[in-house]
């Protein structure tokens, strides 16, 4: 997404976020985000420590369900 705004748009517009939002890098960034600011649990009441035991499955997971 970050490459794309550089080199510019084809005019100008985002026709599609959900391929940005759900590639692994951009959860990986979120899930560092959310880990060093120690954040609380979501929705689902999983909290940081639990989600980092298993953080990759559950990205992917994230990811799948997006």
């Amino acid at each position: 997404m970050l490459e794309a705004l550089e080199r510019g748009l084809k005019g100008g517009k985002w026709f599609c976020l959900i391929d940005k939002v759900s590639a692994s890098t951009t959860l990986q960034l979120a899930w560092e985000g959310v880990k060093s600011n120690g954040g609380s649990a979501g929705v689902d009441g999983i909290s940081v420590q639990r989600f980092t035991k298993d953080c990759q499955n559950r990205l992917l997971a994230v990811s799948e369900h997006l």
